[in-house]
């Protein structure tokens, strides 16, 4: 810890008068520079940056080379009106009631070929879609569209 005397911080707001670095206060006071910085900071003063130019070639601003921006065409140019889909298709609800009573499987009937699509909430009055899957899938042709995500290309 530093002995602060009224030199040594007469020596320091001079230095920043001059505006001499931190780390050069430090030097010439025979101190660190996170002691001079913190004098500095409890007496209100601040060592104010200097532009590149002072600060040594180190530190100057190199200049950018300037690049071109180039636009190519959409590489995906067809885009598929959805909303004619959309609007052919019934809503969830409207085939989820359509669903017959005879294709609806409760948890104990489910099988392997069987959508298991929930309708209904799970701790009260519910029952599985039941429809026909395809080979490999979980969900009946009726539920995808509802559970997948359409691709946005």
């Amino acid at each position: 810890m530093a002995d602060w005397t009224d030199d040594r911080v007469a020596l320091l707001v001079q230095c920043i008068k001059d505006k001499k670095s931190a780390s050069e206060t430090g030097e010439e006071l025979g101190v660190s520079r996170g002691s001079v910085t913190g004098k500095a900071k409890r007496m209100g003063l601040s060592f104010q940056s200097q532009p590149p130019s002072v600060r040594g070639e180190k530190y100057a601003r190199k200049e950018r080379r300037r690049t071109q921006t180039v636009r190519v065409a959409n590489p995906f140019p067809y885009k598929p009106d959805i909303r004619v889909i959309e609007e052919a298709a019934p809503s969830l609800q409207e085939f989820n009631a359509a669903i017959p009573a005879s294709q609806r499987v409760d948890i104990w009937g489910l099988e392997k070929h069987h959508c298991r699509y929930i309708v209904g909430d799970p701790p009260g009055d519910y029952f599985y879609c039941g429809g026909t899957v395809d080979e490999g899938e979980t969900y009946c042709p009726g539920h995808r569209p509802w559970l997948y995500e359409r691709s946005r290309h």
